[in-house]
């Protein structure tokens, strides 16, 4: 275990082995689920509960607590969620529990049970998921291919300008998989989100703790989510508009939708405007929901998620990617832009 984790992430693993119960609320992306399954298969016996939070919102209000409570744990493990932290401690408070996390995306630290190398100034390039931190804190030699899911749920296309995509290579091919396969499965198990379907999330997560990930490749259930999903995202890339340029690059897009999509959406428009930064308007029928998803694979954006922040924006995220929630706020697009503009030509 490298030196800036040890204190804190040591005493997380301490926490997870000393538990009898442990309930884990976890993000429903394929990285957070496979996280999820990572922890059942090391500590299975451990593990009461599984929480997922209502999709597309950071805060307590989307954590089911009652189901919370009911499942009697001694720990709850938060993975790959990041909900701000003085809500953490009102969780806390509010289950009469300890809560412990595990994450990787940009946040304050809390100086007692809280596992983020990201927090403590580690470079997002060396954790780009959740899973590649519990390989390291866990010391996991095996299921690299549920590790591998996800680097590449979390880094996309990217991942061919990563450092680890060799490892990758290497390490799921003695599961009998190639690269292809894990973007497949990825598409897959992210297909259950942004479908907003959480039995399908709790499918496709017991397939990854009782069997294997090539077993998904065959599933005809989740087969048909995908070609549904396919169906959702070819409607929705004909359809979203370019409204506005500022700068040369920064680029505006609008599309409306049923599905969950957002960063699908955005990811295919920041690979396709490679030296721009996108802001995509991004409204969800489905789930009543609007939100701005701000993406770049040329600019970091850390300081502008900060800046955010300032302005009580409910907004969260990581280095080249950053989501406003809009929960009843209005957010005026020209503000974001400037203040997108202000900070990357600061």
């Amino acid at each position: 275990m490298k030196t800036p984790l040890s204190n804190n992430c040591r005493r997380v693993v301490k926490l997870i082995e000393e538990a009898s119960k442990v309930s884990i609320i976890h993000h429903w992306d394929s990285d957070g689920i496979a996280s999820a399954a990572l922890i059942a298969k090391k500590y299975k016996d451990k593990i009461s509960s599984f929480i997922i939070p209502r999709i597309g919102e950071y805060n307590i209000e989307a954590i089911d607590v009652n189901k919370l409570k009911k499942s009697n744990p001694d720990l709850v493990l938060i993975l790959d969620y990041g909900i701000p932290l003085n809500q953490l401690k009102i969780l806390e408070e509010s289950i009469g529990v300890k809560v412990a996390v595990i994450d990787h995306h940009v946040n304050k630290f809390m100086v007692d049970a809280f596992c983020n190398p990201i927090a403590f100034g580690c470079a997002e390039e060396e954790y780009p998921s959740t899973t590649w931190v519990l390989r390291e804190i866990l010391d996991l030699e095996d299921f690299s291919d549920i590790v591998a899911l996800g680097i590449v749920g979390d880094l996309g296309k990217a991942i061919k300008d990563s450092p680890l995509l060799r490892w990758i290579e290497e390490n799921v091919k003695s599961r009998g998989l190639a690269i292809d396969d894990v973007f497949h499965v990825v598409n897959v198990i992210d297909s259950c989100y942004r479908l907003v379907d959480y039995e399908c999330i709790d499918y496709v997560r017991g397939i990854l703790i009782e069997h294997e990930v090539k077993d998904i490749l065959v599933d005809d259930y989740l087969r048909s989510k995908l070609l549904k999903l396919n169906e959702e995202v070819s409607k929705a890339l004909s359809s979203v508009k370019l409204v506005k340029e500022h700068d040369e690059f920064i680029k505006v897009f609008e599309v409306t939708t049923d599905a969950y999509i957002t960063s699908l959406i955005g990811r295919e428009l920041a690979y396709k405007h490679h030296n721009s930064i996108i802001v995509l308007q991004h409204e969800v029928k489905k789930l009543n929901k609007r939100c701005i998803y701000i993406r770049s694979y040329k600019y970091s954006l850390r300081s502008i998620l900060e800046a955010f922040k300032s302005m009580n924006m409910n907004v969260g995220g990581k280095d080249k990617v950053l989501v406003i929630s809009c929960n009843g706020e209005t957010y005026e697009i020209d503000t974001i832009i400037n203040t997108i503009a202000t900070y990357i030509q600061a």
